[in-house]
């Protein structure tokens, strides 16, 4: 698992920049393949990433790491002898749009492969097209349980993090000493999803819990005070959020600063959120697939090394998401020695990739092309590298107890090979 490469010819009226301050290439002419006469043409992938809108923050991190992954590749060499090359596109956070930029990647830049997108409403816009062209699709930053269920699980189509059935597990920790609980989660399919497996995951260790109530603020809201105001009402011992974007550190930060003192435990771990929370986020417990430094997955600390050497700061959950997809990818196509699709899905489908930035022995079920990846409970503290870091409480090697079994998935049709 490899990362270099250069970004030459670029016209700058390519580049934006977003409220976040970083400066990023978008467009179809964002590393564009230059093929020289004689040479072996690129290895072409298509990323497609929320550059723009209410996820622009994690998204532009994500297509950083995916740039970070290819350069590391083309620093040693490529794959089977080719360069590869990303092309990237902005979804701009909107479902027609990113369909749009998937139908140009794929029919005017003649990718190989696709990668990338953190909302799953886009995704599944994406997956249904990919389904007609069969062109492999690797997402990189949806949860949503939905993906990899009829009728979107496809066999051209993989998902790299694991699905809400996996990460509410994680709350079973807190549960084992909190029997009160009231949960708080985005209003639409991810975070309803996730309210609804971490009751089912809190069941599992403590059966006879208290549910004192569940509220759900539209996504992007930015004033919590009347959902904490319910919350704090019922005085619960443990609040369970699920949230994204920058909901994330606000509802944290604002419950703080309201004086509630029950114990947060959030659906999933990410170090630039947790940063832009500030100390509220001390004590905290979360899921993480990816660690910063991970003695299970030493090449953790490689890629965030590499991160913080290229682009001056420390990488998230979303940016590990984003080189880590670019990884299965090339590897697949390594190990496949070729660029053809069904050979690659055929290799996906069998291959354990146990040198995972994520954690030892990561796969995907041939079923339904879900990942199965170790998950670690863990603990937010204050960490003088990071500013703020973690600490394992639990890692569970194999957290499928909540997993539909490869046998009922439904996706036996979607599954097969299409000629």
């Amino acid at each position: 698992m490899r990362v270099q490469k250069r970004m030459t010819g670029i016209d700058r009226r390519s580049f934006i920049k977003l409220s976040s301050g970083a400066i990023i290439a978008v467009g179809a002419n964002w590393f564009l393949p230059k093929i020289s006469l004689g040479a072996e043409p690129e290895i072409l992938i298509g990323g497609l990433c929320e550059l723009s809108g209410p996820a622009s923050n994690m998204g532009t991190e994500q297509a950083k790491a995916m740039e970070l992954a290819v350069e590391m590749y083309n620093q040693k060499g490529g794959i089977l002898g080719r360069k590869v090359k990303l092309i990237m596109e902005d979804t701009e956070s909107k479902k027609d749009v990113g369909l749009a930029k998937a139908r140009r990647l794929v029919e005017r830049s003649k990718v190989h492969y696709l990668a990338g997108i953190i909302f799953s409403s886009i995704s599944m816009a994406v997956q249904q097209y990919i389904r007609e062209k069969r062109v492999l699709f690797v997402n990189s930053g949806s949860g949503n349980d939905a993906l990899i269920q009829p009728p979107y699980c496809d066999r051209y189509f993989f998902k790299a993090p694991g699905s809400f059935r996996l990460t509410c597990l994680a709350i079973r920790e807190p549960a084992k000493k909190y029997s009160k609980w009231y949960f708080l989660g985005d209003d639409y399919s991810w975070g309803k999803g996730c309210i609804e497996f971490f009751k089912k995951s809190i069941e599992l260790v403590r059966p006879n819990y208290e549910n004192v109530g569940e509220v759900y603020p539209p996504f992007g809201e930015t004033n919590y005070a009347p959902y904490l105001t319910k919350v704090m009402a019922a005085n619960p011992e443990a609040l369970a959020i699920a949230n994204f974007g920058a909901g994330w550190p606000r509802v944290i930060m604002q419950a703080r600063q309201m004086g509630l003192k029950c114990h947060i435990h959030h659906q999933f771990w990410d170090l630039n959120n947790a940063r832009a929370t500030g100390d509220a986020v001390i004590g905290i417990t979360s899921s993480s697939e990816f660690l910063n430094e991970n003695p299970k997955a030493p090449r953790a600390k490689m890629f965030t090394d590499a991160y913080k050497e290229k682009y001056g700061d420390f990488p998230g959950s979303l940016a590990a998401y984003g080189f880590h997809t670019i990884e299965v990818i090339l590897e697949a196509v390594k190990a496949a020695k070729t660029t053809d699709t069904e050979a690659v899905v055929d290799t996906m489908e069998s291959m354990v990739y146990k040198d995972s930035i994520m954690s030892p022995d990561y796969h995907f079920r041939k079923a339904d092309h879900q990942p199965i990846t170790g998950l670690y409970s863990i603990e937010a503290i204050a960490d003088p590298k990071y500013k703020y870091g973690t600490k394992i409480l639990h890692y569970d090697p194999k957290p499928t107890v909540l997993v539909v079994p490869e046998n009922q998935t439904g996706c036996e049709t979607y599954m097969k090979k299409r000629y």
